[in-house]
C-alpha cells in the first residue's frame, strides 16, 4: 500500500475509521462486504484483501456434538 501512497492512516481517514480498524480489517480471514467494497473503491486490489463476507452478530451456533449431548441430557 505504501507504494501507492496509501497508509492505514490515510485509508482510515477516507473511510471514517481509525488506522487500527483498517489494520484489523486487513488482518482477518473475512471482512464485511461494505468495507471490502469501500477498500476496492479506494484502489486496493480485491485479491489482496480478505474475503468479503457478512457474518451475523450474536452467539455462534453450537457444534453438532454439543447439540446431541444437550438433547441426550434433556
Amino acid at each position: 500500500m505504501s507504494r501507492n501512497g496509501l497508509t492505514f492512516s490515510e485509508l482510515g481517514r477516507r473511510l471514517g475509521v481509525t488506522p487500527n480498524s483498517v489494520s484489523k480489517l486487513c488482518d482477518q480471514e473475512t471482512m464485511p462486504t461494505r468495507r471490502h467494497a469501500q477498500l476496492v473503491d479506494q484502489g486496493i486490489p480485491a485479491q489482496l484483501l480478505p474475503r468479503a463476507q457478512d457474518i451475523k452478530p450474536g452467539p455462534k451456533p453450537r457444534d453438532l456434538h454439543e447439540q446431541f449431548m444437550q438433547a441426550f441430557r434433556g
